[in-house]
């Protein structure tokens, strides 16, 4: 029950965190598609004039605040790397160990009929659903704010199409290889990123492992069905 505890404060704790991480950036890109829409509307009516200025101090604005997020969602994600790679680890430990207790349950039912509580095994397997859960919000949360990161190069790029003034297109280019050099990411001690990937590593190497597990059941049980023949 207790790496149960822990597994939900932890995940939640930071997903909870990750979430704000990523509205800031979901707030960001709203603010840069608004200046986008005030430019393009800008340019529809007269050419750049005073108010270029104004649009390349509210881009800079905008630099400037998202990299604050960005160096607050590095310091979140160092700050939580260690716990969230123990924490996936007991996940995928205690996933593979439900499952096997699962079907070696229905494998000595079929093989010598032999009972297992009906709520033990319902219980086993609303737990393993439940740690799998965790892992899933920890995942989803990571990979929408690393969207929300990822969209504010699509918005700067419709800058192009616009025939702006040679400074706010110089912002805009290093506000883009600004992007291209930081990208946001989430980790656990740098060993595997904190996305859909994770997901889809626990389902491959939870189902590789409990094959093998079989595998040594199935061989152990045969070898004593030998030595009692």
């Amino acid at each position: 029950m207790y790496p149960k505890v822990m597994i939900v404060n932890a995940t939640g704790l930071f997903y909870g965190q990750v979430m704000f991480i990523g509205r800031f950036f979901e707030i960001l890109n709203q603010k840069l598609g608004i200046l986008h829409q005030e430019v393009s509307r800008e340019l529809a009516i007269i050419s750049f004039g005073k108010s270029s200025n104004l649009y390349t101090e509210k881009l800079r604005q905008i630099v400037i605040l998202r990299e604050r997020v960005y160096i607050l969602a590095q310091r979140l994600n160092k700050a939580y790397s260690y716990q969230m790679l123990i924490i996936f680890t007991l996940i995928s430990i205690l996933i593979l160990n439900q499952f096997y207790f699962l079907s070696t349950s229905v494998n000595r039912y079929a093989r010598y009929s032999v009972d297992v509580s009906s709520r033990l095994s319902v219980a086993v397997l609303f737990m393993c659903i439940l740690n799998f859960h965790e892992a899933y919000k920890v995942a989803d949360v990571c990979e929408q704010a690393i969207e929300e990161s990822r969209a504010t190069a699509d918005i700067l790029h419709k800058f192009n199409a616009l025939n702006i003034n040679p400074e706010l297109k110089k912002n805009i280019e290093m506000f883009l290889i600004q992007l291209l050099h930081h990208p946001l990411k989430f980790t656990a001690c740098g060993m595997f990123s904190l996305d859909y990937t994770v997901i889809f590593s626990i389902i491959t190497s939870t189902a590789s492992y409990l094959i093998i597990l079989m595998q040594f059941d199935l061989a152990d049980n045969g070898a004593r069905n030998c030595t009692t023949v």
